[in-house]
């Protein structure tokens, strides 16, 4: 399915969105990298954003791996079922800890936590008028408002 042009539009403003308030609320000795590809043991995605442990220049001569990730993000306008099943499973078995989906059409961002090969154990979801934990190592650091992240 092709996305029409308001979807486009919709996924462009979440990453707009998440791209400003990541940047602002981020754990001190973490970076935001926006929809750059990632190495993983048997893939390669490109992430819509995610949150890395580090300095600018920790990572300029090799790839990071699981344990060096906070939170993977992507925002879903047309691909939810692929973000949450393909992309879910993808990223639990990689380890990565935490992994949101910005889900726009339902408004809403569906936070996936505990990782293992099958894929994410437990699913909590946020809706406009909450904020989204941000957590580092299990400890919650911040929030971002569901209504800031959401177009």
């Amino acid at each position: 399915m092709t996305p029409t042009t308001t979807e486009r539009s919709a996924h462009r403003a979440a990453v707009e969105r998440l791209t400003k308030e990541l940047a602002r609320s981020k754990p001190d000795g973490w970076r935001v990298r926006v929809q750059l590809p990632i190495a993983l043991t048997n893939s390669v995605p490109e992430p819509d954003a995610f949150v890395l442990r580090g300095d600018e220049y920790l990572f300029d001569s090799w790839h990071p791996n699981a344990a060096d990730f906070g939170i993977v993000i992507e925002v879903s306008d047309s691909t939810l079922e692929l973000d949450r099943a393909g992309k879910g499973r993808i990223y639990a078995r990689a380890g990565i800890p935490v992994y949101w989906i910005v889900n726009v059409a339902d408004k809403q961002v569906d936070v996936y936590t505990d990782p293992d090969a099958s894929g994410y154990k437990t699913r909590t979801d946020y809706a406009p008028g909450v904020a989204v934990p941000i957590t580092r190592d299990g400890a919650a650091l911040g929030t971002i408002p569901v209504n800031e992240l959401v177009p």
